[in-house]
């Protein structure tokens, strides 16, 4: 079966496959712990986002098969927002990087213990319009929220605090606005999965996740309209 949601999704994961095999060609030519994690973070999603499609309709209203496939889809997650934290944290706090990246890998292994418990509990619904809808455990809930929000307000404030605060130059700046953009439309569009009842609101959604890719993607690009190399540019640091 394939709901609005399933069909909305699916789009969503195909861009951020895309996305990420650009990134990965990038960091190809030209490795730099930008494009690594990007890529890593790109990938990931397109498969976080993939199995969401999955976990939408496909087998249809299927309450044990959709709930395995939601959890799974929690466990790219994870790994998509793990990887895409270490490039604010080189950027502003290079020292706390690798404590910081154990703390949050703790976290996702205790995080997806309680998501997977916390499946056997998810209510699936499919709206007459097509829009299938996820009524998710509040444990689950709290576990999602907890690591995402913080996790993504940091990765916003400082690629902003780049573009209106730094000292760096404007090259830096433009990439730190461009990203910061991108961060605060994936910090919304992402939870309002949880609250959309109609296919407006899902297509809504769903092309601001895209803009918010394409917008990373401008950023890993923006080095090859300028002379010099990413290497002398990814030296960058806020605090200086």
């Amino acid at each position: 079966m394939l709901t609005y949601t399933t069909i909305s999704t699916g789009a969503t994961s195909i861009f951020f496959l895309f996305s990420g095999l650009l990134t990965y060609r990038v960091w190809l030519k030209n490795k730099t712990y930008f494009t690594e994690y990007f890529s890593i973070f790109l990938l990931a999603l397109s498969i976080q986002q993939g199995f969401f499609s999955l976990a939408s309709g496909v087998l249809g209203v299927n309450p044990l098969a959709n709930s395995l496939l939601w959890a799974v889809a929690h466990i790219f997650m994870f790994i998509s927002i793990a990887y895409l934290i270490r490039i604010p944290l080189r950027m502003a706090l290079p020292k706390l990087e690798n404590i910081v990246t154990k703390i949050i890998w703790i976290y996702a292994i205790i995080g997806l213990a309680v998501i997977f418990l916390s499946s056997f509990g998810v209510e699936h619904k499919l709206l007459d319009n097509g829009v299938y809808l996820f009524k998710v455990p509040f444990p689950a809930v709290i576990t999602i929220i907890g690591f995402t929000t913080p996790t993504m307000l940091f990765t916003a404030i400082v690629f902003l605090w780049l573009f209106f605060r730094s000292h760096a130059q404007w090259f830096y700046k433009l990439r730190g606005l461009i990203w910061g953009l991108g961060m605060v439309l994936y910090l919304t569009s992402g939870p309002a999965h949880n609250i959309i009842t109609n296919p407006k609101e899902t297509f809504l959604v769903d092309s601001l996740l895209i803009v918010a890719s394409l917008l990373f993607l401008v950023g890993i690009y923006l080095p090859r309209l300028f002379k010099g190399t990413e290497e002398e540019r990814e030296g960058v640091r806020i605090i200086e």
